[in-house]
């Protein structure tokens, strides 16, 4: 999932990315998201409508602030909430959730970045059948990103972005079918270690590829899961303020997700994005069907 829209557009790609909205920090130190006075802030909003019915709504704020000696700072909170549909396998569905991050990022050399990010994300989730509880879920997970970017030509940049978290969870399941055996409550543990590379390059004057691949390892008490991705996407400048970006996503079972966005900057202190999403997330179609996620980002410079 990406906050930003401008990522969005382009499919989430940008490890090797510049620019803030990347999803590596070490881009908060290449090219921090501030005006003249070492200010700025956005905002931003997603829905994400599955097919089978439910709604699940992203609000977030962001702010950065640029230092002369310790880099620039990111600080961001947002919160999800959902609204309570059926799923395909027919239990009602309901999920909320609130987090917070601080993103770091500094330039070490003319040309080299490193950057940081710490985060957290509490959240619950209901599943009901009818007036009846089934389960409910709380979560709480705990994430570092670790990144850094460097310019290896003046067209090219080159990226690498670590992301471990840690997600104690706690899942109460009640007797809804009335068989004798009471409320059951269970504990687990999840591990994710992720690893992305990019590369953010000029294909001409007006047009930047961006292109990632991704490496996903995921365990809890059920078992192991490896995934890989690739990420690739386009911006094109149209006339100046104005952008076009495409994207795209192709995982390890074969699944292909596209994305479409632009962006506007009617200033130089002032950016709007917007973003389309189709199929972003294939491996949850089973039980909620294809997604489509609409993103709106609104950005002040100071």
């Amino acid at each position: 999932f990406a906050r930003y829209p401008d990522s969005a557009g382009l499919g989430g790609a940008g490890a090797g990315s510049p620019w803030s909205s990347s999803p590596n920090p070490a881009s908060t130190g290449m090219s921090p998201a501030v005006g003249p006075r070492r200010w700025g802030a956005s905002a931003q909003y997603s829905l994400i409508s599955f097919e089978a019915g439910s709604l699940v709504h992203v609000a977030s704020l962001s702010g950065s602030r640029e230092t002369e000696s310790w880099g620039c700072w990111q600080p961001s909170v947002f919160g999800l909430t959902s609204n309570r549909a059926t799923t395909k396998d027919g239990l009602d569905f309901e999920w909320e959730a609130l987090s917070g991050e601080v993103q770091w990022g500094k330039k070490i050399s003319s040309k080299t970045s490193v950057g940081a990010n710490v985060n957290y994300l509490g959240s619950e989730m209901d599943f009901d059948l009818g007036a009846t509880d089934v389960t409910t879920s709380t979560a709480d997970t705990w994430g570092l990103r670790l990144g850094v970017l460097h310019k290896a030509t003046e067209k090219l940049y080159i990226g690498l972005a670590l992301d471990g978290q840690y997600t104690p969870s706690r899942t109460t399941t009640y007797d809804f079918m009335g068989l004798g055996v009471g409320t059951v409550r269970e504990s687990d543990t999840a591990w994710a270690l992720l690893g992305r590379t990019g590369i953010y390059t000029f294909l001409t004057k007006d047009l930047t590829l961006y292109a990632d691949y991704q490496l996903g390892y995921f365990t809890d008490d059920s078992g192991t899961l490896i995934t890989h991705r690739i990420f690739a996407g386009l911006d094109q400048t149209i006339i100046r303020g104005l952008y076009a970006r495409v994207g795209t996503v192709l995982d390890v079972e074969g699944n292909v997700s596209l994305a479409a966005g632009i962006g506007l900057a009617p200033s130089e202190r002032f950016l709007i994005d917007l973003s389309y999403q189709y199929d972003m997330f294939p491996e949850i179609d089973p039980e909620f069907g294809r997604g489509d996620t609409f993103g709106l980002g609104l950005s002040v410079l100071f």
